[in-house]
C-alpha cells in the first residue's frame, strides 16, 4: 500500500454510512461499527443482554431507599 492511502472501516450499522480509520470491532458480535455506533445499545447488538425482571425490582427498590434517605448539605 503506498504511503498516501489509507485503508477505511466502514460502519456496519443499517444506514450509517461513518468510517473509521482503525477497526472498531464489537467484542460480543464481532461486527465493524463507527465510534457512533460502538457500544452495544447503540448498535442495537443482537447479543445485547436484557435487564433482568429481578433486577429492575432491585433497582427500584434501592432507588426507593435512596429517595428516603436525608439529603447531605
Amino acid at each position: 500500500m503506498k504511503s498516501d492511502e489509507h485503508r477505511s472501516y466502514p460502519c456496519t450499522y443499517k444506514g450509517c454510512n461513518g468510517k473509521e480509520l482503525l477497526p472498531v470491532l464489537c467484542p460480543y458480535c464481532k461486527k465493524q461499527f463507527c465510534l457512533r455506533h460502538r457500544h452495544q445499545s447503540d448498535h442495537e447488538c443482537e447479543k445485547l443482554d436484557t435487564p433482568k425482571p429481578r433486577m429492575a425490582a432491585t433497582q427500584k427498590l434501592v432507588k426507593d431507599i435512596i429517595g428516603k434517605l436525608p439529603s447531605c448539605r
